[in-house]
Formats: structure tokens, C-alpha cells, sequence
């Protein structure tokens, strides 16, 4: 953004002032510099509140050379926090973000806005009871939440200069209320804020292999983000699949006659044995699917747009 404050007639030289009127000039250019990035990127929210059951210190820093993407979104560059004995179970916003990357990173791309002046737009949506979806504008400092020991204390970073995930991360948590409003959610409504489309959810059960197989396969060819949420009673140890909790479907598609489907877990370390690299991406067919997960949800191709 450009310095108005340094802006003066072609050809004419600067006025001489006293220190008092330098003073007072200083204070009205901060003042118009602050009113244009308002009147551009709308009010500048507060740093949210940390998440308190966490139980540790945490302070916003601002990241040395940082830049919004580097070779843009994508969905490796989403992981969740895992600090300490307790983490943020921000995982339906997190796994719906690597979706939009995955699918649809352009409307990730476009969503944030650098406004120049080390603070950042982030354009969310509220669907009305109408089913009208409002635009709402965040606007939000490039500092991000850091521990005592100076590591991610949410959203992780692939990449120390990325800043695209703990900008979005951190405008929602200013959009809600504080980072503890994250801790649980569901990613139809992170899905709808991101994208400012309605979604469609389709329950694993009352349903066959094959009918709900159809379904996601029409998503994911129509490149719709798709997230799934795994059964709360499965075990961990035994399955290698974290119950109860948001997945990406990267990708469903055919092999040997049957649907097979590719989800990440946006820890990007847990997966079922036998997947290969511990990266938390994992393929299995419909039918393991349908026990293993509750159900899925994605972004309708059509539907109101935000004015």
C-alpha cells in the first residue's frame, strides 16, 4: 500500500514546521492511513483470545519475510496442531481448508487480500435463515499465535514463511469469538464460510456401498471439497483412523470394479496400516468407508452467491 503520509505536490518543496506541528502533522497522516486501510479492508480486529484449556502462554508474533502463498494453496499445507497433552480440535475447519486446496485452491487464493500494510482481509460468508448467504470481511494482523518455546501454537506450518492456513485460521477465530470457539464444529459450516455455497451431507447409514459411492464420485468429478467425519467409536490403536474427527476426500475413484476413496487426516500422520508414507493420507474402498466414517459433506456446485 502506498505511504500517503509521504506524498506531497510535484515540485514543491516540504514546509518548514516546528517540532509541535511536525508532531501533530505525524498524528493526522497516521490517523488518514488508519482510516483508508478501515475504509479498504474494513475495522482491524483484535488478536483472539488463546484457547485457555490449553493452559499455556501464548503470544502473536509476526513472521520474519512471510508471505501469503508461496507456489499457492495446496492441501500439504495444511496441518493440524498437535502441541502438548491437549490440542485444538479445530479439525472441521482445517480439513475443510485442505479441501478448497485440493479442489478449488482459487477460491482460497481469493478469499485473503494482503492490504498492504502488515494486516490482512479474509472475505468469510453467514448463510441467513433466508439461505441467503451474507459476506462478512475479517480483517486481521499478520502476526500469528506462538508458545513460550516459539513453535505454531494451532495450525502448523509446512513452510515457516507460508502464512496462507494461520491467516484464515486466526480470522475465524476473531470471527467467532477466540481460538476456543474452533475447539469442535462441524465442516458444513466451515465449508459455507470459505466457499459461500449451501452443502450437501450424506449419512454412511440407511443407505448402500454403491449408492453412497455414486454420490461422492459425482462430487469429487464435479471438483466439490469434500470432508468426511470418521465414527466416534472407532479405536485408534487398532485401526489407525483418529475417531470422531475431520478428514480430507482427496479423491474417490474407481479400481478393479469398485469405488475407492483417498482421504488425509490433517495431522498428516495418521492412517490405517499398510498406506505407505506416514503422511495421513490413506485409500480404501467404499465399503470400509462406509463402516469407518459417519458421514460426508460437501459444497453444492450451484447455489446463492454472497452479494
Amino acid at each position: 500500500m502506498p505511504s500517503y503520509a509521504q506524498r506531497r505536490p510535484s515540485g514543491s518543496a516540504p514546509a518548514s514546521t516546528s517540532p509541535g506541528q511536525a508532531s501533530a502533522a505525524g498524528r493526522s497522516n497516521a490517523d488518514q492511513q488508519a482510516r483508508l486501510a478501515e475504509k479498504v479492508g474494513g475495522p482491524l480486529a483484535a488478536n483472539p483470545a488463546p484457547w485457555a484449556a490449553q493452559g499455556r502462554a501464548v503470544q502473536f508474533q509476526p513472521v520474519a519475510g512471510g508471505e501469503l502463498f508461496r507456489g499457492g494453496a495446496g492441501a500439504g499445507d495444511v496441518v493440524q496442531g498437535q502441541n502438548g497433552q491437549r490440542y485444538l480440535g479445530d479439525c472441521w475447519l482445517l480439513s475443510s481448508l485442505a479441501a478448497i486446496a485440493q479442489t478449488q485452491p482459487q477460491v482460497l487464493e481469493g478469499a485473503i487480500t494482503d492490504l498492504g500494510d502488515g494486516t490482512y482481509r479474509v472475505r468469510l460468508h453467514r448463510q441467513e435463515r433466508s439461505g441467503e448467504m451474507k459476506a462478512e470481511d475479517v480483517r486481521v494482523e499478520g502476526s500469528l499465535p506462538k508458545t513460550a518455546d516459539g513453535r505454531d501454537a494451532y495450525a502448523q506450518r509446512t513452510d515457516p514463511k507460508e502464512l496462507w492456513v494461520g491467516i484464515i485460521e486466526k480470522a475465524f477465530a476473531a470471527w467467532k469469538g477466540g481460538y476456543g470457539a474452533l475447539d469442535g464444529g462441524l465442516p458444513s459450516d466451515a465449508l459455507t464460510a470459505l466457499t459461500g455455497r449451501p452443502t450437501q451431507t450424506a449419512f454412511s447409514q440407511g443407505t448402500t456401498p454403491e449408492a453412497l459411492g455414486a454420490s461422492m464420485s459425482a462430487a469429487s468429478a464435479a471438483k466439490q471439497p469434500m470432508v468426511a467425519a470418521s465414527r466416534g467409536d472407532l479405536s485408534l490403536a487398532q485401526g489407525g483412523i483418529v475417531p470422531g474427527h475431520g478428514h480430507t476426500v482427496m479423491r474417490v475413484h474407481e479400481e478393479g470394479g469398485q469405488t475407492m476413496v483417498t482421504l488425509r487426516d490433517p495431522f498428516a500422520r495418521y492412517e490405517p496400516g499398510g498406506q505407505g508414507a506416514k503422511d495421513g493420507v490413506f485409500t480404501i474402498p467404499i465399503a470400509e468407508y462406509q463402516k469407518r466414517f459417519q458421514y460426508t459433506t460437501w459444497t453444492q456446485p450451484e447455489g446463492p452467491t454472497a452479494p
